[in-house]
């Protein structure tokens, strides 16, 4: 969690998060200069917001820098590039798609992608289930 005073050591292109008990998900962003963060967001597109904006009260995280990901300035500045954007969707074009496409120049969504690995399970379950034991409540309908 990062207090108040700690959003001056942030640097700029650091990649920040925080999560939405209402939507049960995280929500990206990539901390920028004099505490704003630039973020993709529904209606918003990519924009440039105050932190106490972005983080809605909840607590935001730093989200860690890895080997394969560009330099924090490579990272800003591709941010930079990208205000006023607005192709925001949920599949293709989210925040979590934004801040890998400034940090490592793909799109992706671990977060969909695990949603979407759920949904596909579950789905498997339904159908095993009513194959195993559907079928058997059909018979006896007929009988």
């Amino acid at each position: 969690m990062i207090r108040n005073r700690q959003l001056n050591r942030i640097k700029p292109g650091t990649i920040v998060r925080v999560y939405c008990p209402s939507k049960m998900v995280y929500h990206y962003g990539i901390a920028s200069n004099n505490n704003t963060v630039i973020d993709q967001a529904p209606r918003k597109g990519v924009a440039k917001r105050s932190w106490w904006e972005f983080s809605e009260g909840q607590n935001v995280e730093i989200v860690p820098h890895e080997e394969n990901d560009f330099s924090l300035e490579e990272t800003h500045h591709r941010a930079l590039r990208s205000i006023g954007r607005n192709d925001y969707n949920i599949l293709h074009s989210n925040c979590e798609h934004f801040i890998n496409e400034c940090r490592r120049g793909i799109l992706e969504s671990p977060q969909l992608k695990k949603a979407g690995d759920y949904a596909t399970g579950g789905a498997i379950l339904l159908i095993l289930g009513y194959l195993l034991f559907g079928s058997s409540d059909n018979k006896n309908l007929n009988s």
